[in-house]
């Protein structure tokens, strides 16, 4: 709701996400992290003259981690590539992920049109969530890959 240039919102999801596969053995996907919150919340103020709205807004995510597959070491080492234990798959959970964002906004509408500027600094925190787990044949060894910093993105959009 916008309450006096004010708007905010959160919601929490709690769930399971399970899938039978051909050897008729019931097992999590690749996405049942379990939960996940979110918030988002900002401000905007309007110049009344110019028809112009500045705006800035924050959204945080704290979810659960994304499933994996256990890497077979042994098998991977002589394929010299990743090789995972199909038996056990998604039985493996990634530490929880949080990330959070901030937007800055610059709209113009006008009575055919509008152009919405805006600067999104994704991953503010710099948090280096997990993205996946592979084996490095060169360490001989599960490496873990983790996900970029903070992303700094300028967009521009013109509606007619």
């Amino acid at each position: 709701p916008l309450s006096n240039h004010f708007y905010y919102m959160i919601s929490v999801s709690v769930f399971d996400a399970k899938y039978k596969s051909s050897d008729n053995i019931e097992r999590h996907t690749r996405y049942a992290n379990n939960h996940t919150t979110n918030f988002a919340g900002g401000y905007e103020w309007k110049n009344k003259k110019a028809n112009k709205i500045f705006g800035i807004s924050a959204h945080a995510l704290y979810a659960g981690g994304m499933r994996y597959t256990p890497i077979d070491i042994d098998q991977s080492e002589l394929a010299q590539q990743t090789i995972v234990y199909d038996i056990a798959a998604f039985s493996l959970q990634q530490k929880d992920y949080f990330r959070t964002d901030l937007r800055f906004t610059y709209r113009v509408n006008r009575t055919h049109h509008n152009f919405l500027f805006a600067l999104d600094i994704q991953n503010l925190a710099g948090n280096m969530n997990t993205d996946y787990f592979y084996y490095d044949i060169y360490l001989k060894k599960v490496a873990e890959k983790k996900q970029i910093s903070t992303v700094p993105i300028m967009s521009v959009k013109y509606s007619f």
